[in-house]
């Protein structure tokens, strides 16, 4: 298998084809959530927004007056809008928007530069040797992308939203290292850890767009817990972490409630998620 085929089969792992029937009532928590602690008749955000499975576009658009939704995937918020029949509707728009600037490329590169090394490890047998150059492969994309600039715009909209995001930031290189990793039966912190340092540069600097680009308040969901595990998500933890660190400075955290995430109940795949209201200050 190649690079590029191992990349893609893993992307394409991500589309749950029951999503939308699976999150209804999750679907239902998130849309009553926003609502709630929104006014009517302004603009929204929505990061990451996908399929839109987690959130319903129409009740939204009885709410507020516009609609923005930001993905890097613009056939997926496509689908969103035909899903919703709003795809001729003036109230919602939609921008193909990569938040960290990881190109499609740049994954199959780094599939391809795994692969031939993990070749090469089945001679020498040395897991921190290869640990090493995965992560010097890593610095190198890490590098590319350090000035990138997400293209959300100089809009700023009343509300944002933005849920189960921040733990997609770096989720393919971990994944695909993971996959190489149970590939020679081995276990090595090196790499994640690597990952999980760039991940909380990643998370600050999302955090950082989504504060200026709101004026009122935001609505972030964060994955607090994997049922069944005790280990943290990572990138949902930093951006916790970060939230709390600014908390009362340029942002005041009002209330947080928690709710169940199905995201594939047929793997017994479930998250507690945390839905944090925020307040611009």
């Amino acid at each position: 298998m190649t690079g590029k085929e191992l990349y893609l089969t893993l992307r394409n792992s991500q589309n749950l084809p029951n999503a939308f029937n699976d999150w209804k009532n999750y679907r239902q928590i998130i849309t009553d959530f926003i609502i709630k602690h929104s006014e009517p008749d302004k603009s929204v955000a929505i990061l990451g927004a996908g399929k839109c499975n987690d959130i319903d576009l129409l009740r939204l658009k009885d709410h507020f007056y516009t609609i923005s939704l930001f993905d890097r995937d613009e056939k997926s918020m496509q689908e969103a809008l035909t899903k919703y029949h709003l795809t001729n509707s003036s109230c919602v728009e939609i921008h193909t928007t990569d938040f960290i600037g990881i190109t499609d490329e740049m994954y199959c590169d780094y599939a391809d530069y795994m692969i031939n090394e993990l070749k090469a490890y089945r001679n020498n047998s040395n897991i921190k040797e290869l640990s090493r150059k995965i992560v010097e492969k890593l610095d190198e994309i890490f590098k590319k992308i350090e000035n990138y600039n997400p293209q959300l715009g100089i809009q700023q909209y009343d509300y944002i939203a933005c849920f189960g995001v921040h733990s997609q930031l770096l989720n393919i290189p971990i994944w695909l290292w993971s996959i190489g990793l149970s590939n020679i039966n081995q276990t090595d912190q090196t790499v994640e850890d690597r990952i999980k340092l760039e991940n909380t540069k990643l998370v600050k600097k999302l955090n950082d767009e989504i504060i200026l680009l709101a004026r009122k308040g935001i609505f972030l969901g964060c994955e607090m817990q994997r049922a069944g595990m005790s280990s943290a998500i990572e990138g949902a933890l930093q951006a916790i972490e970060d939230i709390q660190n600014r908390n009362n400075h340029s942002i005041k955290l009002d209330n947080i409630e928690m709710t169940t995430w199905p995201f594939n109940p047929s793997q017994n795949i479930i998250f507690q998620i945390g839905m944090m209201n925020i307040a611009i200050k």
